[in-house]
């Protein structure tokens, strides 16, 4: 995969333009997106503090570097399509999540819930991108094409599971 602006990782110094391996790309993004996640989380619906607010919104805003660099802005534009699937993901896997505390869904503010739509908005964009490198489609447009769509009725189905 391509590095889309410089940056100095595992003692290199990377070039925009420079090749890097992917593995050593994704174990340090998905460990981000589950120790920032899941630290807002915890704020947010087991402590019940403000601080989830700043902690979430500055973590979010920190996580757009690393993505801007290792994906490149015109890949960003595929958020939006995750985050029309997060936005049910949230719904269904949170309220499962919390309904293991014996907590509801419905008991917080709307508010509360941006953070871990944000994450899961990350977390789905980071899987997807995983799916095209660990299959070696980003060539290929058939089957980047069908990889994409193969996740998205994957996670759709789970998310279906979830919830119903």
């Amino acid at each position: 995969m391509k590095v889309y602006y410089d940056i100095y990782i595992n003692g290199k110094d990377l070039k925009a333009g420079d090749e890097i391996s992917w593995l050593d790309v994704y174990p340090l993004m998905f460990f981000m997106i589950f120790a920032f996640g899941g630290l807002s989380l915890y704020l947010a619906y087991f402590e019940e503090t403000d601080m989830a607010y700043l902690w979430g919104g500055f973590t979010a805003y920190c996580m757009l570097i690393p993505y801007t660099t290792f994906f490149g802005d015109d890949r960003i534009y595929r958020m939006l399509i995750d985050g029309a699937m997060s936005a049910a993901m949230t719904y269904g896997h949170l309220g499962w999540f919390l309904g293991l505390f014996g907590k509801n869904f419905i008991e917080y503010h709307y508010s509360l819930h941006v953070v871990p739509f944000v994450y899961t908005t990350y977390f789905l964009f980071l899987f997807r991108r995983g799916l095209i490198d660990l299959f070696r489609v980003r060539e290929s447009k058939v089957k980047k094409w069908i990889v994409e769509s193969s996740s998205t009725v994957i996670l759709l189905g789970i998310n279906y599971m979830v919830i119903f």
